[in-house]
C-alpha cells in the first residue's frame, strides 16, 4: 500500500470557500511542493497538466483556481485508489471530496432514462421521465430544481417523491386567486391517498387538523405571516419536505417572497422547486433559487455574478462580456442539483405547436416609434395602436381556424380592458377579462366563464395572471399576444397553458408585431434569450455571439400587479 500525504494546501482547496482575488489562488508549484509520493511511486502529472494548460500557448505553468484544483484533487483521488495508493485528508476534506464526486454521479444520472417501477403511496403510473426525476432527488437527498418544461407534471414528480420518502411536507406556491392551492389539492388527491390542508390568510390554526395533514399548502404572500407556524412544524411536527412550486417567484433575494423563506433553508432538510422558466429574463435569475437547494456551493449573489455572469457594466445596469468559460462553468455547476427534459422528446403524443408572427406594416406605429422616445410610453401607445389588427385577426383568422377557445394576452391592464370591451362590442358576451387589479372573486368569475359558458370564446389576460398553474388544454388551443413581452419566460408561460399533456389538438401562437419599430429587435433578442436560457438548463451547446452584442433595449411597462 502505497500512500501520499496531502498536506494544508490540498486541503484549503477543498474546505475554503471559492476565492475573491488572485491573491487567494494557488499555483501549482506550492501544491507539488507539499505532495510527496512515497516509493518512488510515480505521480500523475497529465491529471494537472489539463487544468492549467494556456489554451493560447498550449504550455503549461502558471496559476489555477479553486475550482481547477478541486479538480486536480478528485481526479488523484480516482487515480490513487485505482493504483492502490491510499490518501491521507483531514476528515473536512474528505467530506468535501465525497460530496464533489456525489454531485458529479447526479449530474450523470440526470441524463439517462429509467423504467417506470410502482411507487408505494401513488395511484397514477409515472412516465419513465417522470420516475427518473423522482430517483434523482432521491439520489440528491431531496434537494433539487425540476425544470420540466410546462404541462409535463412537475407537480406529480414532487408529490410521488414525497410517498416514495414516506415524508410530510409544506407546499409554497404562487396565489393566482387560489387557483394554483386549489390545484395542488386536486392532485394531491387525484394522485394519492393522503390528506391535505389548503391555507388562506384568514384560515384560524387548528394545530391538531393541520400535523394530522401529509400536505400543507400557502401562497407565497403569507408565508411571513405564518413563518411561526411553519417554523413549528418545520422543527416540532416532522414536515421535513418544503416544495416551492414556480421557484422562479424567489429569483430576486431582496423581495419579501424570498426573505420568508431563506430562514428556513437550514431547518428543511428537504427543499424542492419547481419551475418551467427558471431564468426569466437573466443569468442571474437562478442565483436565489439555487441558494435555497444548495446554499453551500451557491453561498452569494456577489460570488454568482462574478463567477458566472461577467463583467458588471455600469452604464447598461447589466453584465457583459459573458465569456462560454462561464457558462460551461455554471451547466457544470447546477448539473447535480437540476432536472431537465425536452417537451418535444418525451412528449411524442403531443400535437405540434405553431409559433408565428404576424407583422403588420403601419405608418402611424411607425411615426410613434420615431417620436415616442420613452419606452414605457412607445409601450403603451403601439399597444394601444395595434388594437384594431388584433382584433380584426381575433375574427377574421383566429376564430376561423380552430372551434377552440382563444386567450389574447397583453402586458397592459388597460389595454386588456379596452380589448374586451371593443371585443364584446362586435359580438356580445364573448369576450371576458382576467388581470390583477379585479378581485379575486372577479378572477374566478371570469375564469368560470371561460371555462363552462359557450358564448364566451376569448378571455383576454395579462401575463402575470394568466400564466402558472393555468391549465386550459381541454378548452384552448389558440394564443394571440397583442403586444411581444419583453421576457422570454412569459413567451413560453404563454403558450405553456395550451401545449401541455392532455391536448388533443394542434397549437397556434401568434404574435402582433409592427415593422419598422423596435418590435422587430425585440422579437429577435427574446427568443434569442429563451433559446440560449434553455441551452444553459439543457446543459447544450450554446451560442454566445449575441450576448456581447445587445443592449437591453426595453424594460416592460406595466402592469398588473
Amino acid at each position: 500500500m502505497y500512500y501520499v500525504k496531502i498536506d494544508y494546501y490540498v486541503n484549503w482547496l477543498l474546505t475554503t470557500p471559492y476565492p475573491k482575488s488572485d491573491a487567494d489562488k494557488i499555483s501549482w508549484e506550492a501544491i507539488k511542493n507539499y505532495i510527496k509520493v512515497e516509493q518512488n511511486k510515480k505521480f500523475p502529472y497529465p491529471l494537472v497538466f489539463k487544468y492549467y494548460q494556456d489554451p493560447k500557448t498550449k504550455k503549461f505553468g502558471g496559476w489555477f483556481t479553486k475550482d481547477e484544483g478541486v479538480k486536480v484533487v478528485r481526479d488523484l483521488k480516482i487515480w490513487c485508489d485505482s493504483n492502490n495508493i491510499h490518501l491521507e485528508f483531514s476528515p473536512s476534506a474528505i467530506k468535501r471530496l465525497d460530496e464533489i464526486l456525489a454531485y458529479e454521479d447526479r449530474a450523470k444520472f440526470a441524463l439517462t432514462d429509467l423504467p417506470t417501477q410502482p411507487i408505494a403511496g401513488v395511484t397514477t403510473e409515472l412516465r419513465p421521465f417522470q420516475y427518473t426525476a423522482v430517483e434523482f432527488l432521491k439520489k440528491a437527498g431531496g434537494r433539487g430544481l425540476i425544470g420540466l418544461e410546462p404541462g409535463m407534471g412537475k407537480t406529480l414528480i414532487a408529490i410521488a417523491y414525497c410517498e416514495a420518502e414516506n415524508k410530510k411536507a409544506i407546499v409554497i406556491c404562487p396565489s393566482q386567486a387560489g387557483k394554483t392551492k386549489r390545484s395542488w389539492e386536486h392532485q394531491i388527491k387525484e394522485h394519492t391517498k393522503s390528506s391535505s390542508t389548503v391555507m388562506y390568510s384568514s384560515t384560524p390554526i387548528d394545530l391538531a387538523k393541520l400535523i394530522s395533514s401529509k400536505y400543507i399548502i400557502f401562497n407565497y404572500d403569507i408565508v411571513d405571516k405564518f413563518s411561526p407556524l411553519i417554523e413549528l412544524l418545520v422543527t416540532k411536527a416532522g414536515y421535513t419536505v418544503m416544495i416551492l412550486d414556480e421557484s422562479h417567484k424567489i429569483k430576486n433575494s431582496k423581495t419579501d417572497r424570498f426573505l420568508a423563506v431563506e430562514p428556513l433553508i437550514n431547518k428543511v432538510p428537504h427543499r424542492i422547486e419547481l419551475s418551467a422558466t427558471s431564468i426569466e429574463n437573466k443569468r442571474q435569475d437562478l442565483y436565489s433559487q439555487l441558494h435555497f437547494v444548495a446554499p453551500e456551493k451557491f453561498p452569494s449573489r456577489e460570488i454568482f455574478k462574478d463567477k458566472y455572469c461577467g463583467k458588471w457594466n455600469w452604464r447598461l445596469k447589466r453584465p457583459v462580456k459573458q465569456t462560454k468559460a462561464q457558462l460551461n462553468q455554471l451547466r457544470e455547476d447546477i448539473s447535480g442539483i437540476y432536472f431537465f427534459r425536452d417537451k418535444r422528446k418525451y412528449l411524442l403524443e403531443l400535437p405540434p405547436l405553431d409559433k408565428e408572427t404576424v407583422w403588420i406594416d403601419d405608418e402611424k406605429a411607425k411615426l410613434i416609434a420615431d417620436t415616442v422616445k420613452h419606452k414605457q410610453q412607445q409601450y403603451f401607445a403601439l399597444a394601444k395602436a395595434m388594437m384594431p389588427y388584433t382584433i380584426e385577426f381575433v375574427f377574421n383568422t383566429a376564430m376561423e381556424q380552430t372551434t377552440q377557445k382563444i386567450i389574447l394576452y397583453s402586458g397592459l391592464t388597460k389595454i386588456v380592458d379596452e380589448l374586451t370591451i371593443k371585443l364584446n362590442e362586435l359580438q356580445e358576451g364573448c369576450a371576458v377579462s382576467h388581470h390583477g387589479k379585479a378581485g379575486k372573486q372577479e378572477q374566478a368569475e371570469s375564469f368560470t366563464s371561460f371555462i363552462k359558458d359557450p358564448k364566451v370564446k376569448v378571455i383576454v389576460a395579462t401575463y402575470q395572471s394568466f400564466s402558472e398553474s393555468i391549465n386550459v388544454q381541454h378548452i384552448s388551443n389558440y394564443v394571440v399576444y397583442n403586444d411581444i413581452p419583453y421576457t422570454a419566460s412569459k413567451l413560453e408561460q404563454g403558450w405553456g397553458r395550451i401545449h401541455r399533456m392532455g391536448q388533443q389538438f394542434p397549437c397556434y401562437c401568434r404574435f402582433m408585431g409592427f415593422k419598422d419599430t423596435y418590435h422587430e429587435d425585440v422579437k429577435e433578442l427574446v427568443e434569442g434569450k429563451a433559446q440560449d436560457n434553455k441551452k444553459i438548463l439543457a446543459n447544450r451547446e450554446t451560442n454566445l455571439s449575441y450576448l456581447d452584442e445587445v443592449e437591453e433595449s426595453v424594460k416592460e411597462g406595466d402592469s398588473d400587479v
